[in-house]
């Protein structure tokens, strides 16, 4: 009897299995860019959104209480990332601030709810890798203490991506962006008697409060229209001080400006000095001024390819070349300088 025969079972030969393999890895090769720019592309809208919701709450906070928020009160005092927390749905971190108090000098230190250790997701850019989203002790003062107590152990508090634009120059407190410094109006130490010194509150003792305060803007003072005046952007990093050291430190401790506040282009009164580019390199790393522009940690920038998002006195969200040029970037950094920008930029 004759036993049937099996079918023949075809195969890839080798030539077929390796010319199949190259078709995979071109199909890939195409990919892999496309999927990267569909990234890229959602990293760039959540950050867009990320500044919409704090302009927005910027103009909550100024319809409560009439007036913008400060950048800082003062020196080692709360910031504007404190400020707006109940407007971004963030009302029950605020409610472990006591914002009359130094950072330092906040509640809970260290245990369940501390408040200088929440992180807020909006205040993240999600271009920007991170290995930590708390401040780091990196020795000496480069750490979150109070500025006239530097012996004191660190205190870790939540990182961000953005800064207020304090305008076109650094030199002084009083800035001439949209935001500014806070004025002190009256201070109670430990013990109950005034302090004075109200220019110098970072000396006061530990524990010492600022009572009375007040904003020195509000949206009638962004006298150029609050749509051609930037309020907040993405602040560079120099690459030694990622992540949370130096100008990346807590954004909740009005300690160093430089952690909360980025400078743009030049004064429009005087042009001849050194400005304030958008960092576009990732990789500049100086800390002092060079012979053609202030140093990186005093400036904004961004992981977007070739642009810098920020927003607006108005809410609305721009993106702004890197190459943009120098005096049209100070225009816009400056509340009141009355000269003409649309169109420029």
């Amino acid at each position: 009897m004759s036993i049937p025969s099996r079918p023949t079972r075809s195969a890839f030969t080798l030539i077929e299995l390796l010319v199949v393999i190259a078709i995979i890895a071109v199909l890939i090769g195409l990919l892999l860019p496309a999927v990267q720019k569909v990234r890229e592309a959602a990293a760039r809208t959540k950050c867009a959104n990320n500044l919409k919701q704090i302009g927005l709450a910027v103009h909550n906070y100024h319809d409560a209480n009439r007036f913008l928020p400060p950048t800082y009160v003062r020196q080692d005092w709360p910031t504007w990332a404190v400020f707006i927390l109940p407007y971004i749905e963030q009302g029950s971190a605020y409610a472990g601030w006591n914002t009359q108090l130094r950072y330092y000098d906040q509640a809970n230190k260290g245990v369940p709810g501390d408040p200088t250790t929440v992180v807020v997701p909006l205040y993240l850019c999600p271009a920007r890798p991170r290995d930590v989203n708390l401040s780091v002790d990196n020795g000496g003062t480069d750490k979150d203490v109070p500025s006239a107590f530097t012996g004191q152990p660190h205190r870790p508090g939540g990182v961000g991506d953005y800064a207020a634009c304090h305008g076109t120059d650094v030199a002084t407190l009083d800035g001439n962006g949209a935001l500014t410094i806070g004025v002190a109006l009256a201070m109670v130490q430990p013990d109950g008697s005034a302090w004075t010194n109200l220019s110098g509150a970072f000396q006061s003792p530990l524990g010492t409060r600022i009572t009375s305060w007040k904003s020195q803007t509000n949206l009638d003072s962004i006298t150029d229209g609050t749509s051609n005046t930037i309020m907040i952007g993405e602040k560079y990093v120099r690459p030694g001080m990622r992540w949370g050291k130096n100008e990346d430190r807590s954004i909740y401790n009005g300690q160093f400006a430089r952690v909360f506040r980025r400078a743009a282009g030049v004064p429009t009164k005087d042009t001849t000095l050194l400005p304030f580019p958008i960092a576009a390199d990732l990789s500049e790393d100086f800390g002092a001024a060079t012979g053609t522009s202030q140093p990186s940690f005093q400036k904004f920038g961004s992981w977007h390819s070739g642009v810098c998002l920020f927003v607006f006195g108005d809410g609305s969200v721009r993106s702004l070349s890197n190459t943009i040029d120098n005096i049209t970037l100070g225009r816009l950094a400056e509340r009141g300088d009355g000269m003409p920008t649309a169109g420029t930029y």
